[in-house]
Order: structure tokens, then sequence, then C-alpha cells
């Protein structure tokens, strides 16, 4: 799965892994295959909340992946700069986060790692 995201330099996202069963075991280990453009830090019972913050803007796929008891599941971020606001658009002030922008990033990603590490229910 793939989400474009456009944090400014220093924010984060928080992606959380939802273990089947609930007490799976193994904590789970975060990995990103671009550790110079964002950092990943892990936190919460067995791991599953992961904290990555941008470090600098990439034009191209930064993957997170999450592993535990074996199995993984992955998510793909654009981090690309945001394109300079139309300085005749007076609809919204320039420095100013659409309202809800991190919390439908974030419900984004629950949704999205319910679903993958769901599957490995059986």
């Amino acid at each position: 799965h793939t989400a474009d995201i456009y944090p400014g330099l220093g924010e984060t996202v928080t992606l959380t892994a939802t273990l089947q069963p609930t007490k799976a075991g193994d904590p789970v280990v975060w990995i990103s295959n671009a550790p110079d453009i964002v950092s990943v830090t892990a936190s919460g019972e067995n791991n599953t909340v992961a904290t990555v913050t941008i470090l600098k803007y990439f034009d191209q796929a930064v993957t997170i992946t999450a592993i535990s008891n074996n199995k993984n599941a992955s998510c793909t971020l654009q981090i690309t700069q945001p394109a300079p606001e139309d300085p005749g658009n007076t609809d919204q002030p320039q420095d100013e986060e659409p309202q809800g922008f991190f919390e439908k990033i974030g419900a984004f990603f629950r949704n999205l790692f319910d679903k993958i590490f769901g599957i490995f229910r059986r």
C-alpha cells in the first residue's frame, strides 16, 4: 500500500501494527529502506507503534516494514516536498495545516495494518 504524505521536515507520522493474536509473542521490528530519509522509533506494547520522523524530502518511495513472528507487512510512503501554494489563494493561510490531516493519515495506517496483520489470523 502506498500513501502520498506532505509533512514538514522533522514532523512525524505514526504507524500501528495490530498483532493477531493480540499477544503474538515476538515484538514488532520496524525497518526503513531509507534510514537517511526517515527515522523509525518503535514503542508501545510489543513495539506495535512506530513513529516515523521525516529527516529530508525524497522524490522516491520509502518503505517501512513491520516484522513479527516470521510475518511482515510493508507500507510505502511517498515523501515529497509540497508545491508552493498560489499566493493569490486566500482560502487557507500558507502556514496552516489542513484540519484533520494527521488524523486522516493515522486512521489510514491503522486501518491498513489492521487489514495486513489480520490476514495472518488462522
